[in-house]
């Protein structure tokens, strides 16, 4: 028969085998991408990213003074053909 202390603990085990592949996915992402294309990959994505409180009221801002604008244009449009 084995003894106890003769076996590897299971928590061991796991503990070791967690941090080998801790360790293996740390390498995995700093050989992912270099810092060239990483800095291209940030860039793509910050257009994508949600709009903030203060860029979606200046957004909302310029489209309700585009339409005044535009009411104003048709409006002049009219006035002119009538007289």
């Amino acid at each position: 028969m084995f003894k106890s202390s003769a076996l590897p603990c299971a928590t061991n085990i796991y503990t070791r085998h967690a941090l080998r592949e801790r360790q293996l996915w740390k390498n995995r992402r700093t050989q992912l991408l270099d810092k060239n294309t990483t800095h291209m990959l940030f860039k793509l994505a910050s257009k994508y990213r949600p709009e903030t409180r203060k860029e979606n009221k200046l957004r909302r801002k310029a489209k309700k003074a585009a339409a005044a604008a535009a009411v104003n244009a048709t409006n002049e449009c009219d006035c002119v053909g009538q007289e």
